[in-house]
């Protein structure tokens, strides 16, 4: 009988007692959105271009852009000898330092013949274009105020992509159809994503909305800190959007502000190992063929290698090796270790540039 009593006060107490949290769980107040978006919109511009040609820049679907409209109406059909007007293409930016630098995508800028640039607090600034990549579609232009404008701007606070974590809260704020700085909120979906379009690719994906007009905004995190640029969707499904990590964009802002971005090039074709391990595992990158007179044939490289380790970074599938080759510096000797014919083997390759 006393026994009986003791489990039921036992039960009775592990009832009230509250469950064990491991971790410091995030605390969400209804205000958490708000603050975001009051402290963190003024370092979110709006970008108009000036297209020079007739027609908007041919783009892969996944890269949404605002079409511009046509050049005349229906009503008013263009005389033979009338050359098209010029068309204004929508984006987003992000203020990245206080002197007016600002990062967007570079399919916002392409074939631009004029860039405008509005502020939150509504100002109007020229900027020039300083650095293009479109390889992963970066692009850096700069203020150029004029006499009695603002020299002094907000600087956004980049955060690091690496230690985002799947299903953690972000939050966008961009212009999409213009619709000028419009929030929206979701989770960060996936890391780590390729669409196809370069081997460089690493996308953040986020189901906070993402739409034409939006691209080159800031992806926040739930401390207002960007860890991504907004620059693609899905188009056909709902909820699946992109955005370019703030990691990889601070590794090639230098190069940006320099103007153009060069990659380290090595010269081989490559596949994932067929078949794979016997754990059904992906290991190693194989070398399908070597470019005559390329760094990786003047070490030695040759058709049928497997490359397992580039400068001391492991090879698990088959994008991680151009990554890996684009950022080492041009000119730096790297030891590659791989299989031969299944035995190891180690090469000393000199690291040479890509050419466009």
């Amino acid at each position: 009988m006393r026994r009986s009593s003791q489990t039921a006060i036992l039960i009775a107490l592990l009832l009230l007692t509250p469950p064990v949290v491991f971790g410091a769980p995030l605390v969400l107040t209804p205000r958490t959105f708000v603050d975001l978006v009051n402290t963190q919109r003024p370092v979110v511009v709006g970008i108009s271009v000036i297209l020079s040609t007739e027609t908007a820049p041919r783009l892969p679907q996944n890269h949404p852009v605002i079409p511009p409209p046509p050049p005349s109406s229906p009503q008013t059909p263009p005389s033979d000898d009338a050359s098209p007007a010029p068309s204004p293409s929508v984006g987003t930016g992000l203020l990245i330092d206080t002197a007016g630098l600002i990062l967007t995508n570079n399919h916002v800028l392409d074939q631009a013949d004029q860039v405008t640039v509005t502020t939150w607090g509504g100002d109007r600034f020229d900027a020039t274009i300083v650095g293009r990549d479109p390889k992963t579609d970066l692009a850096l232009v700069r203020l150029k105020p004029r006499p009695g404008q603002p020299t002094v701007f907000p600087a956004a606070r980049l955060g690091d992509s690496d230690a985002a974590e799947v299903g953690e809260w972000v939050a966008a704020i961009g212009n999409p159809f213009g619709l000028d700085q419009t929030l929206t909120v979701g989770i960060l979906s996936g890391k780590g994503r390729a669409l196809g379009n370069s081997p460089y690719e690493e996308y953040l994906q986020t189901d906070a909305s993402i739409n034409p007009g939006s691209s080159g905004g800031p992806l926040f995190n739930i401390a207002g800190e960007v860890i991504g640029l907004t620059t693609a969707i899905n188009p056909s499904g709902q909820g699946i959007g992109f955005a370019i990590p703030i990691n990889q964009v601070k590794l090639l802002l230098p190069q940006l502000q320099q103007g153009r971005v060069r990659r380290g090039w090595i010269g081989v074709m490559i596949q994932n190992p067929s078949p794979p391990a016997a754990d059904g595992r992906v290991s190693g990158v194989l070398i399908t063929d070597v470019m005559d007179d390329s760094p990786a044939a003047q070490a030695g490289l040759a058709r049928g290698d497997v490359i397992v380790e580039f400068d001391g970074a492991p090879m698990a599938q088959v994008r991680d090796l151009p990554r890996h080759v684009a950022t080492t510096a041009i000119g730096k000797s790297v030891t590659v270790k791989l299989l031969r014919k299944g035995l190891p083997v180690t090469a000393t390759v000199t690291v040479g540039e890509l050419k466009d």
